[in-house]
Parts: structure tokens; C-alpha cells; sequence
């Protein structure tokens, strides 16, 4: 079975912990992380984690998608990066002890309608009777859904 996962609308979500969050102060944090995601993104390194390959087709920003396919290829995520104009986005998430997390998105990636020929162009080649393609996400600013 060959399976492919496509992700659209990528990001790089930060998580920073902290004791106390307060609005309008500094806050200091205790730790941080920084994962790379999107729903096909984590659809793949779920199968991984269940020794099931796939191949993971990812639109990047060429501004920084080189810490992001960097990060695909230290977890052992096989991938196909599709660059496009921009910046992937990012996702700061504060993770308060004992409260709701508060997050906040950095929205600005855009891509366009063209860039979906280019993705067709990538995975036909892959595409058999036994493929399964896995598309989930948000679909980013300029491609009609």
C-alpha cells in the first residue's frame, strides 16, 4: 500500500510553558518546544510512529522553510517539498499551569490555484490502484476550496 499525505497550509507551531500568564506583562517562561505540523504532516508521523510509511507532499515558503524540512527529515518524515512565495505560518501557543492554553496565528500564508498543478505534477508519478491520499487541513488564502 502506498500512502501519501498532503498538507497545504503548514506551520510551525511554538509552544512556550509558563507559571502565570499575564496580559499586558512580561511573562517568563519555563520551557518552550518547536514542532513542525499540519494536518497531513501529522497524519504521516502518525503512521510512522506505527512503522507505516507514507510520503508526505508539503507546500513551504521559501522565506523559512528550511528549519521545516529540516525537522521532517530529523524525525524521519519522508517528504516532498513544494515551494512556493512566503512564509510558512507560525503558531505561538502559551501552555499556562492548570489553565486553557491561549494561542495566536500567525495567518499570512498564500498560495494560489496554479500551485495545485505543481502538486498534481509531484504526486502522479506515485499514484497507483493501490494508493491512498490523505488531504486534510485548512486550505490557505488564495486557493479556492
Amino acid at each position: 500500500m502506498n500512502i501519501l499525505t498532503i498538507t497545504l497550509n503548514p506551520a510551525f507551531d511554538l509552544h512556550y510553558y509558563i507559571d502565570t500568564y499575564r496580559p499586558y506583562c512580561e511573562s517568563y517562561a519555563k520551557g518552550f518546544e518547536i514542532n513542525v505540523g499540519g494536518k497531513g504532516v501529522n497524519i504521516s508521523r502518525a503512521l510512522l510512529a506505527e512503522n507505516t510509511e507514507s510520503t508526505a507532499y508539503v507546500l513551504v515558503g521559501r522565506d523559512n522553510c528550511e528549519g521545516y524540512i529540516a525537522s521532517l527529515q530529523s524525525e524521519g518524515i519522508p517528504s516532498v517539498p513544494i515551494l512556493i512565495d512566503g512564509r510558512i505560518r507560525e503558531n505561538l501557543t502559551i501552555h499556562e499551569e492548570g489553565k486553557f492554553e491561549t494561542r495566536i496565528s500567525l495567518d499570512t500564508f498564500t498560495a494560489s490555484d496554479k500551485i495545485l498543478d505543481a502538486l498534481y505534477s509531484e504526486i502522479k508519478h506515485s499514484v497507483d490502484e493501490d494508493t491512498i491520499i490523505a488531504y486534510s487541513g485548512r486550505v490557505p488564502k488564495g486557493i479556492s476550496p
